[in-house]
């Protein structure tokens, strides 16, 4: 019996080790899948699960829930920054939906907002202006439509003024013709009379 009494302190330090070592372990569990969560986030990954922590009021449990709304607050942010710019891809311009950006995020939600109207007016504005082309294109056409149906109407009265003007040439030849022979004649009868 006199050999149990060294050996019981080693027991009890046997079995403080062990329930030390179990404590760290379950203390550590949380901790690591903490690690876990907070990794998969730095790398981009926001569609990991949740942390389940079961004594949510003390600190670790205050960490996992503070880490949780992070990863789903985030999530929102790239939803809501994807949806927008997919939108935007296909034509879209509408404003985006009222998102509150909060903190360090919130010149993002200013900056998509201020995006989505200057690209919003600039289509209004080149909707405005290809409108006003069409219609400027239109009268451009009706005008030159005018300008040829003048031209055409000029070159026919051209060609009748032309033909007019030829007429009036060969008959001034033929006066001019008539004329020298009744001069011709004239100076003929001048002679004989004188002789």
């Amino acid at each position: 019996p006199l050999f149990w009494i060294p050996s019981f302190p080693c027991v009890i330090v046997f079995i403080a080790l062990i329930i030390s070592t179990l404590s760290i372990r379950k203390l550590l569990k949380p901790l690591n899948n903490i690690s876990s969560l907070s990794s998969d986030m730095a790398n981009g990954n926001l569609h990991t699960n949740d942390i389940v922590y079961k004594h949510s009021k003390d600190e670790i449990g205050v960490v996992s829930s503070s880490l949780n709304a992070m990863k789903h607050e985030l999530s929102s942010y790239i939803y809501n920054i994807s949806d927008t710019l997919s939108r935007m891809g296909k034509g879209d311009f509408r404003e985006p939906a009222d998102m509150n950006y909060k903190g360090d995020f919130e010149p993002i939600g200013v900056s998509i907002k201020e995006i989505s109207k200057n690209l919003t007016d600039m289509i209004t504005k080149l909707n405005f202006s290809s409108n006003e082309v069409i219609t400027g294109t239109s009268a451009l056409a009706d005008g030159a439509q005018n300008v040829a149906s003048g031209t055409a109407r000029q070159v026919v009265a051209v060609e009748e003024i032309s033909t007019n003007i030829s007429e009036v040439s060969d008959k001034i030849r033929q006066n001019a013709d008539d004329a020298k022979q009744a001069q011709e004649f004239s100076n003929l009868s001048e002679q004989k009379i004188t002789i």
